[in-house]
């Protein structure tokens, strides 16, 4: 279990000058994502201005936005904590609806994993539980503050608005979150391909 604080991550414009990214985790650990070295990455970007996402050829992309009026993908509206998945083979433009942008999104070799995004929101005072298979995990919070508590071989850790948790299960277990004033986060589930 790895904690990921949000001044740990490195963060870089686009070649295009559309937005930003910051990288939250990448797969294995030290691969060189600007070579295409890596199976799988994780990261927040910002969308500034309308243009076109980087191919990626080998890869497939899920991208889930959480903050803003949502874009269009080659014109089909990702709508706000809504997931899509598409080729990094083709040319993928992206149009924003109305304002600024922000994503969680994901790129994984094709044959090395499956991929699946999900929203939870926690109102204050509130907790939730997800039951976790086996894979690798990031859970990345969008807002506020949560708790982080699974079985007693890992401590329980606190994660701040921007920072984030991988974790990689080896037996099915159940993770439970909680919150104080109200959260949002992002769960990213990497399962080996099979």
């Amino acid at each position: 279990m790895k904690v990921i604080k949000r001044l740990q991550m490195k963060s870089s414009p686009w070649k295009n000058g559309g937005g930003t990214t910051t990288e939250i985790a990448i797969w294995p650990p030290g691969a060189l994502f600007d070579v295409g070295q890596f199976d799988w990455r994780v990261s927040h970007a910002t969308i500034s201005r309308s243009g076109p996402f980087s191919k990626f050829p080998g890869y497939d992309r899920v991208l889930c936005v959480w903050q803003g009026d949502g874009i269009l993908l080659n014109g089909k509206l990702v709508a706000l904590d809504e997931a899509v998945r598409f080729s990094g083979d083709n040319l993928t433009e992206a149009d924003l609806v109305e304002s600024v942008v922000e994503d969680l999104g994901v790129i994984c070799r094709r044959e090395f994993a499956r991929i699946s995004i999900d929203v939870v929101s926690l109102a204050a005072s509130k907790k939730s539980s997800i039951t976790a298979s086996v894979g690798q995990y990031v859970l990345f919070v969008c807002k506020g503050e949560i708790s982080i508590r699974m079985n007693a071989e890992y401590p329980e850790s606190r994660l701040d608005q921007g920072d984030a948790l991988q974790i990689e299960i080896s037996d099915r277990c159940s993770i439970e979150l909680a919150t104080k004033d109200g959260a949002k986060i992002v769960i990213v589930e990497i399962a080996k391909a099979t």
